[in-house]
């Protein structure tokens, strides 16, 4: 499993690299500390493409760092080739460190398309459900969400925002 895995990672990252989604990947590696985790380019790929093919015009994603990066490459990509008005990147992170790392490493022609928010985790149970709900979500309908946070304990293993979403708004999304 670990060859398999580890010869489709490659294939991706070529994959990404051939599309010219990777043209920032040296910056950013260079800009990011030395325990940040590395990208996982099968997800990065699939993330990619999705945005591509689904030309979301609000994309929500809890947790940032490299899918923060593709995401915004994305909707980059998506605004230079139908010449308009490309979608927004909301990405909400719990942990101040990281998003100031994910800040600090977006190259300045992808800023545009993302606004990065820290928002604190309230520790709540619903229904018996011991879970996450971050303080501070924008309101906004996504069209698409993806949910890499935050990090569950062995406690709390769930994260309630996306079920606070889809009850406040009528916009159909895919997560």
């Amino acid at each position: 499993q670990g060859v398999s895995s580890a010869a489709s990672d490659v294939y991706k990252r070529q994959k990404l690299n051939r599309a010219g989604a990777l043209r920032h990947f040296p910056e950013i590696t260079a800009a990011r500390p030395d325990d940040a985790f590395g990208p996982a380019f099968c997800e990065l790929d699939f993330l990619y493409r999705t945005v591509r093919q689904t030309k979301p015009r609000v994309v929500l994603e809890f947790g940032s760092g490299w899918s923060t990066y593709i995401l915004a490459e994305g909707l980059a990509d998506n605004d230079r080739e139908q010449r308009t008005t490309g979608g927004i990147l909301y990405s909400i992170d719990a942990d101040e460190h990281w998003m100031g790392v994910t800040r600090s490493a977006m190259p300045e022609d992808l800023a545009p398309y993302c606004i990065l928010t820290h928002s604190p985790l309230d520790e709540i149970e619903l229904h018996g459900i011991k879970g996450f709900r971050h303080v501070q979500i924008p309101q906004v309908e996504p069209d698409l969400i993806y949910l890499d946070g935050p990090a569950f304990t062995k406690d709390r293993r769930v994260a309630f925002d996306v079920l606070d979403i889809e009850n406040r708004t009528s916009n159909p999304f895919q997560i």
